[in-house]
């Protein structure tokens, strides 16, 4: 009797470790997100092109219930696609929006637009920061702010603003966009403290306006309220909004880093869940994201880059306000560079 409960038992452990590695398996990255198996939500034959004027009721509503983003010093805007430029889908991996609205509870405009090509099988990470000034051309508006789709979106309908503003990212680029991660101030913040805060390593004391608080150089341990201001300081920074956006890719690669520590890699499962239902808005599935987690396992091997996408500022006449408003203008051959070579 005693032999057959060892038999029962070995049996019983042998198919939990199969069920285990089949698991895993599935999770691995280069198998979890195939090509053939991922979501597009927005392709460039499927992005809508915009017309050359503005809907009149979008732009009337738009104009009396906000100013739509003061002048920054950096803005301007993005010359027109060739009319035969081809739609190039990615070699491999997956594309997702990264959107920081400058609001809570979902309202404003994407204050941060990040977008992230993932190749699981070269194990790479590329990060293509965004100007929220970049003028683009939005349907229904015509040639206006890129951080103006989230915002327009939001008027038409609840959660019509991340589809907006993927199809403009789509339509940009000229990728596919297959994921999108929102998230807004607060849920930022709580984000930041449910993993007990980040470390970021300065180059240099750094103002932060909003508080008037000073960071010294070195490393530095951020909770969730200033490592908001810390994403958002621009004013007291050399290069301005240029040198935030590279302030927010290293954050991002902060808070990897954390999510991987042997303090936090017990908890992932609980706090991918509580990410999910309590910061951030995503069409990633917690297995999406369990299997993205493995990815960053290996740092030793894994390669992020970063880039802002290059342009010049400019100023010009806006649809929606019927006045000038500075942009960031870029060359098309330049954003087709940074697709080919960062998102493809």
């Amino acid at each position: 009797m005693k032999r057959i409960y060892t038999y029962l038992i070995c049996g019983a452990v042998a198919v939990l470790l199969l069920a285990g590695f089949e698991l895993y398996s599935s999770l691995a990255p280069e198998r979890h997100f195939r090509s053939d198996q991922l979501p597009v939500l927005a392709s460039p034959s499927t992005s809508l092109t915009a017309s050359a004027e503005p809907t009149a009721a979008i732009a009337e509503t738009a104009v009396a219930q906000a100013p739509l983003t003061a002048p920054d010093p950096a803005p301007a805007t993005v010359k027109a696609e060739p009319p035969n430029a081809k739609a190039s889908e990615p070699a491999s991996g997956f594309n997702a929006l990264i959107l920081g609205i400058d609001g809570e509870n979902g309202g404003g405009r994407s204050d941060v637009i990040i977008v992230v090509h993932v190749d699981p099988d070269k194990k790479s990470v590329a990060l293509v920061s965004v100007p929220r000034d970049t003028r683009v051309s939005l349907p229904g508006i015509g040639m206006t702010k890129l951080n103006h789709a989230y915002f327009l979106g939001e008027l038409q309908g609840r959660k019509k603003g991340v589809q907006a503003s993927v199809e403009a990212v789509s339509s940009l680029f000229r990728i596919p966009v297959h994921y999108y991660v929102k998230t807004d101030f607060l849920g930022f913040s709580k984000m930041i403290d449910a993993i007990g805060g980040v470390d970021i390593e300065l180059p240099q004391d750094m103002l932060l306006s909003g508080s008037e608080t000073v960071l010294r150089q070195g490393v530095r341990h951020l909770d969730g309220n200033t490592a908001l201001e810390f994403v958002r300081e621009r004013y007291s920074l050399a290069g301005g909004d240029f040198d935030r956006q590279a302030d927010q890719a290293a954050l991002l690669k902060a808070v990897a880093a954390k999510m991987l520590t042997g303090e936090q890699l017990p908890r992932l499962p609980r706090l991918i869940k509580q990410a999910k239902e309590e910061f951030v808005e995503t069409n990633m599935s917690v297995s999406d994201i369990a299997s993205l987690t493995l990815l960053f396992k290996d740092k030793s091997e894994l390669g992020i880059r970063h880039v802002t996408l290059p342009g010049k500022a400019l100023t010009e006449d806006d649809p929606l306000l019927g006045s000038k408003l500075w942009y960031w203008s870029v060359d098309a051959g330049e954003v087709e560079a940074v697709a080919r070579d960062y998102l493809r």
